[in-house]
């Protein structure tokens, strides 16, 4: 599984954001992937703090292209995973 965090000059919201996420428990390891535009404080802080999260450079951080950015960091398998969960989730919505 994966956890995208978007970053705006927003650093201590996202050191917030970030922290949590780690501390969460999963039965499923789980990254966590960080996308920001190339020079936000957030990057430097995230590194600082939490070495594990992946930096993901978003050069035009709006919330479609971060998204986007996101998705293709993903591995595939979470990308198989998501997807098998989102239609799980439809298919329940529509059928009931």
């Amino acid at each position: 599984m994966t956890v995208a965090v978007m970053a705006y000059r927003n650093a201590g919201t996202v050191l917030r954001a970030v922290g949590s996420v780690l501390g969460q428990r999963s039965g499923e390891p789980f990254e966590v992937i960080l996308v920001a535009p190339p020079r936000d404080p957030a990057i430097h802080a995230v590194r600082l703090r939490f070495p594990q999260v992946r930096i993901v450079e978003c050069p035009r951080p709006t919330p479609g292209s971060a998204r986007n950015a996101a998705v293709a960091a993903t591995n595939p398998q979470a990308q198989a995973q998501a997807e098998n969960m989102l239609t799980g989730m439809l298919r329940q919505f529509f059928a009931g």
